[in-house]
């Protein structure tokens, strides 16, 4: 049933149980409408819909968890929450964790890699390990988004 003119849309799990070739097009779909529309309706979405890249349409966030609404953020406090960090794998994890820790104020060992936070120029990074000798056999620039941000705070226990 199509409502016209609504002026919100809900959307939970909106792309469960569709084709494919009908979800690759659901995000440009959303995207050109919320640019070109300008009937000003909003829209909810929940779910993995998360994975859509929504940070690319939307102005405002409202997570809500068993019911209730736990966070309410606008897209530029988002961004001002999100970060940046480098992660880095190596022959000797342990003595570059510690050769890091020497110059950058962030740096951690996490799952198989040591994590590089408020940091993003990989060039220094790979310079200052093969100055202390050090072999890098991965690197990559990491950021956390909205979905990141999402799982984060979906595992902390409720108050």
């Amino acid at each position: 049933m199509k409502i016209k003119d609504p002026q919100i849309t809900l959307a939970d799990e909106a792309r469960n149980g569709v084709k494919e070739e009908v979800r690759s097009g659901f995000l440009d779909w959303l995207f050109e409408f919320n640019v070109t529309g300008d009937d000003g309706e909003h829209y909810a979405l929940g779910g993995s819909i998360l994975s859509l890249a929504l940070e690319k349409i939307a102005t405002h966030y409202g997570i809500i968890r068993q019911g209730k609404m736990v966070q309410e953020l606008s897209a530029a406090d988002l961004e001002g929450r999100a970060r940046v960090f480098v992660s880095v794998q190596t022959t000797d994890m342990q003595s570059s964790l510690s050769v890091l820790r020497q110059r950058f104020a962030d740096v951690r060992f996490e799952g198989e890699e040591i994590h590089i936070y408020g940091e993003d120029d990989t060039e220094s990074i790979v310079k200052f390990l093969i100055e202390h000798r050090q072999f890098v056999c991965g690197m990559k620039k990491n950021k956390i988004g909205l979905e990141e941000y999402y799982v984060e705070l979906m595992s902390k226990k409720e108050a």
